[in-house]
């Protein structure tokens, strides 16, 4: 279950580069490792993470670990125990 939970957290953090055109959607569902079922949930969560990194104009990456931190929580507790947000 460890293994799932990595991979959904390696998911959310690839995708946040897809929503912002670093790389391609289908290279952050390959870095993932997960079924495109499961990578969609990632990918919305991602979404939110670029949503807040975005001011309209450009991509402010100096807060991208606390937004990260916020979407990844849930699997980070399944893991641990403990939250990182």
């Amino acid at each position: 279950m460890a293994k799932e939970n990595v991979q959904k957290m390696m998911g959310v953090m690839g995708s946040v580069f897809a929503h912002t055109g670093k790389i391609t959607k289908e290279d952050a569902m390959e870095l993932s490792g997960l079924t495109p079922e499961e990578f969609e949930q990632v990918y919305l969560k991602a979404g939110k993470v670029a949503e807040k990194i975005y001011d309209g104009k450009e991509h402010k990456y100096d807060q991208i670990f606390n937004h990260l931190s916020e979407e990844m929580s849930e699997y980070m507790k399944k893991i641990s125990g403990y939250g990182i947000a």
